[in-house]
């Protein structure tokens, strides 16, 4: 009888501490917003050794933008495009930890003034690879350019990459 009264007690406070850890779990989410899906991503890979130039379209540095993502538009996202694994990544801004986006979701993204589709996932556009595509320009016909980063070198010695650019337009 008295095992039977010290086992419902430990299960009474198991439960009782379950129950408030998913209640702050849920308090939390409703804090964060929708903005959380967002930083549910995994972390971006980085370049295991120095390289010489950026793996990034234009620069290290993240750049605000609005971005289109799973049917929801964020604003005020810091985004920066690797150009060298085809990737969107984000930067958490309370943690600076950078994210990569799952690409199937992503159906466009500025960073500045300049603007971004992706074709595969949502979009599908005949004769383009999946991947991500700089809007030249958009009327009656789109002018599209892929920022493609390659690696040339590799020195051994000082285990470091040299990253050089290149372009397509379609």
């Amino acid at each position: 009888m008295k095992n039977c009264i010290i086992m419902a007690s430990l299960f009474l406070a198991i439960a009782a501490s379950s129950a408030g850890y998913a209640q702050q779990r849920l308090d939390y989410l409703g804090q964060a917003g929708v903005g959380a899906v967002l930083y549910r991503a995994p972390e971006a890979t980085k370049l295991p050794y120095g390289f010489e130039g950026t793996q990034y379209v234009y620069s290290e540095k993240f750049e605000e933008g609005t971005l289109r993502y799973n049917d929801v538009t964020y604003s005020g996202i810091s985004l920066n495009l690797n150009a060298n694994a085809d990737e969107l990544h984000i930067m958490v801004p309370t943690s600076m930890v950078v994210l990569e986006l799952d690409k199937q979701w992503v159906e466009w993204f500025t960073m500045g003034e300049k603007k971004f589709i992706a074709a595969g996932g949502k979009n599908r556009f005949e004769g383009l690879q999946e991947g991500y595509y700089q809007i030249l320009h958009n009327g009656e016909g789109m002018l599209l350019k892929k920022h493609i980063k390659r690696i040339t070198s590799m020195k051994l010695k000082k285990l470091s990459y040299k990253i050089k650019n290149k372009q397509n337009f379609f």
